[in-house]
């Protein structure tokens, strides 16, 4: 199983509206953290199966 580097994304915004649409993004990248750790679980579950 290939697991992929995922990059942080850096804040650079000055703003209560740069902060809120940073939160997004970092809602985004967490989701897709923990969908990854969720394949991983069904892989090893998969595998110790076998």
């Amino acid at each position: 199983m290939l697991i992929g580097y995922l990059d942080k994304t850096s804040f650079n915004g000055r703003t209560y509206g740069d902060v809120a649409q940073y939160a997004v993004i970092l809602k985004r990248e967490r989701d897709i953290c923990l969908n990854r750790i969720d394949r991983i679980r069904e892989w090893q579950v998969q595998h110790a199966q076998h």
